[in-house]
């Protein structure tokens, strides 16, 4: 190739070509400090940039909707324990009432447990209670369960007195099919005769 009176051979061209090529690779390239860090992946302050997916949204920190949807399960699950160990030791703290045989009448003794647990379950707001009714083995089972939702509405009649909302009461009757004692003596049907109380 003949240019201004000069004659340059291709083979030069090539060669001057793969010298100024071989001069960029070698040459440094001046980067920041975050720009370093970035590129190294290993940025390190605490609003981290984490992109895992190029088509997908760039999720920010650690913090989402998710991370708080976990949060509020736990917390409820939480607050859903601790009330079911409050009513559990409530329950446990509720005397039974005890009636005399083929009685639904409350005597100074039933109204006297009453009271107290009256005095307890005002403490307490966030509940249901259910009064469940007891008879010992001797009867029919019909007779029983009649005589036994007697005793549970007695009951129920007596905290209202006592200012225990009645919409927050439920009752049933066991009859005798659950009995708390299991022997045939009169002992055991003493304590079979009763009205029992379960928090919900």
């Amino acid at each position: 190739m003949r240019r201004h009176g000069f004659y340059i051979k291709p083979w030069c061209i090539c060669l001057g070509m793969a010298l100024m090529m071989a001069g960029c690779s070698n040459k440094q390239v001046a980067t920041s400090v975050q720009d370093q860090a970035f590129m190294s992946g290993s940025v390190g302050n605490s609003d981290e940039i984490r992109v895992t997916d190029l088509s997908g949204p760039v999720s920010r920190g650690t913090e989402g909707a998710g991370g708080m949807d976990s949060s509020a399960d736990a917390a409820a699950s939480a607050m859903s324990a601790a009330r079911a160990a409050r009513l559990a030791a409530l329950t446990a703290s509720l005397a039974d009432v005890y009636f005399d045989y083929d009685r639904s009448t409350l005597n100074e003794e039933g109204r006297a447990k009453l009271e107290a647990n009256a005095r307890l379950l005002r403490e307490e707001r966030d509940w249901q209670l259910v009064i469940t009714g007891h008879c010992d083995e001797r009867g029919s089972r019909d007779y029983n369960l009649v005589l036994g939702e007697r005793r549970a509405q007695a009951v129920k009649r007596y905290l209202d007195d006592l200012g225990i909302p009645t919409s927050k009461v439920q009752l049933a009757s066991y009859g005798k099919e659950k009995p708390f004692c299991s022997e045939s003596n009169e002992a055991c049907w003493k304590q079979n005769r009763r009205a029992h109380f379960v928090m919900r």
